[in-house]
């Protein structure tokens, strides 16, 4: 090669090497600003870090269903309806056991009576993609997660049937309100026409009323498979409106309204306020048939819709009856609403007026004791109260006190109720049973056993199912799992006069 052209080659080289190094020296630059040191991130979803999950959901709710948990099932097979019949009475007319000499006594006269209970099917459904088993893979079991929670779902659902399903008491239409009114705790202007609907519910529909939107009336649902059932939403008629104008002079007015005489099987109260006509949804419904409108409904609360006029959507086809439509439906049986806006009553020695009148009731008609009282937190607290005013007031109450040097512990809690009427040897206590389904306002009392010799009844009630839960995994019809849960069943209960309920009870005390 010759020498000039050599001395290019190497010139080139030289500057490819420059060039490179130059480039080099760049990239050690950015290398370096990129490579400091490695900080924790500020979020648990970005940078590199390690994901800490706990493997398996954790389950923050509760599953609360000791009527149905206690209450024994019994298999039966075939039918449509469980059937039994009953001697109520032995001696309707009170005949005189007296006979003259030779002659033979007078014939005695029985009451029998028919009863019976429809069985009903009722079930819940779940299920899980394919995409989400595989993306839960390592952290839970979903398929086992959908068919646990249908059965606590269904369990539930139960005990809310239980204690007030209604498919057979219908409330008809509900009364027309009273309504009166103040010129102080309100925001409603002077000299307004205020219109007043008030809508009666039983238990199922208090539980569905929304605060926004109102009580649900007749109710389509859709089902997994793609059918549609119709039943009723626990709501019924609304009454007739009612109007009263606010005061002059002031806009700090209030309405209040209330119904006299509810019917019986009401647990609930929706109302609705307005110009008539335009009568809007007053936010929560209320256990008690008294309210104070302290304002007119916002355009966003729920008019009152047209089709609940005249609609009593207050049975429902697909429940079985509850122990509150049994004691509400039964000839005989003792339900007392309270007047609006009354209270629990103390007696002054140590007693309750009206759970007394209950338990002389029972003895006087049916010769024996209720076991317990099932009770919501606001009656837990009106007893309480009505106790300890008792004991303030020099009541013959007694207190057991356990002292701990530099302990001191506060608050009482009435566990129990003596029963001065029980036959026997002493008081017999009933127990109180604090229950978060039901309705504040109300109480239930029931016997669990019947005293009467060689009765007949093993039980007092029980759960007859044609078939209790069973379990369906369906054939994949689509990409994902689909899991049924049934029971057929109806609660058949042998003594329903012997459910008693007070209800449309004011929190608080009153004293005699």
């Amino acid at each position: 090669m010759p020498l000039d052209n050599l001395a290019a080659a190497v010139s080139d080289i030289d500057a490819a090497l420059n060039a490179i190094k130059a480039q080099w020296g760049e990239a050690s630059a950015d290398l370096a600003k990129a490579t400091g040191t490695f900080v924790q991130p500020g979020s648990a979803t970005t940078g590199l870090q390690a994901y800490n999950l706990e493997p398996a959901a954790k389950n923050l709710y509760p599953v609360y269903s000791p009527l149905r948990n206690e209450i024994p099932r019994v298999g039966v097979t075939g039918g449509t309806q469980a059937n039994w019949k009953a001697v109520t009475a032995i001696d309707t007319g009170i005949i005189s056991i007296g006979v003259g000499e030779g002659n033979r006594g007078a014939l005695i006269a029985q009451s029998v009576a028919d009863y019976f209970a429809v069985f009903k099917t009722i079930g819940a459904e779940a299920s899980v993609t394919v995409e989400a088993e595989l993306s839960a893979e390592g952290f839970d079991d979903l398929k086992a997660r959908a068919v646990r929670e249908n059965l606590e779902v269904l369990m539930q659902g139960e005990e809310r049937l239980i204690m007030g399903g209604n498919t057979s008491t219908a409330l008809g239409t509900t009364p027309n309100v009273t309504l009166s009114t103040a010129t102080t705790g309100g925001t409603i202007a002077a000299s307004t026409t205020v219109s007043v609907i008030a809508v009666a519910l039983t238990m199922d529909g208090l539980l569905r009323c929304d605060s926004k939107n109102g009580p649900q009336w007749t109710v389509t649902r859709q089902n997994a498979d793609g059918s549609n059932e119709t039943y009723g939403g626990g709501a019924a008629a609304p009454g007739s409106s009612v109007t009263i104008a606010t005061g002059g002079g002031t806009a700090t007015n209030t309405v209040t309204a209330s119904i006299a005489n509810p019917p019986a099987g009401a647990v609930g109260y929706a109302w609705y306020a307005g110009p008539v006509g335009q009568e809007r949804l007053v936010g929560s419904a209320t256990p008690t048939s008294k309210i104070t409108i302290t304002a007119i409904p916002a355009n966003t609360q729920a008019l009152l819709p047209s089709g609940a006029i005249g609609n009593d959507a207050s049975t429902n086809a697909l429940y079985f009856d509850g122990l509150l439509t049994l004691a509400a439906k039964t000839v005989g049986s003792y339900w007392k609403t309270f007047a609006p806006g009354a209270t629990m009553t103390s007696d002054g020695q140590g007693g309750i007026v009206e759970i007394d009148a209950v338990l002389q009731w029972y003895w006087d008609t049916l010769r024996m004791s209720p076991s317990r009282m099932i009770i919501a937190s606001n009656e837990q607290l009106s007893m309480r109260k009505c106790i300890l005013q008792n004991a303030a007031s020099g009541a013959p109450s007694r207190f057991v006190f356990y002292a701990d040097q530099n302990k001191l512990v506060g608050g009482s809690i009435p566990k129990g109720y003596l029963n001065p009427f029980a036959n026997g040897t002493g008081p017999t206590e009933i127990s109180l049973q604090l229950h978060p389904f039901m309705p504040p306002g109300t109480i239930i009392f029931l016997a669990d056993r019947l005293p009467y010799a060689m009765n007949n009844v093993p039980v007092l009630r029980r759960i007859l199912c044609r078939k209790d839960y069973y379990q369906y995994s369906w054939p994949m019809r689509s990409r994902k799992y689909e899991f049924g849960l049934y029971s057929d069943q109806v609660l058949q209960d042998y003594f329903p006069v012997a459910i008693a309920v007070l209800t449309n009870i004011t929190p608080g005390v009153t004293a005699t």
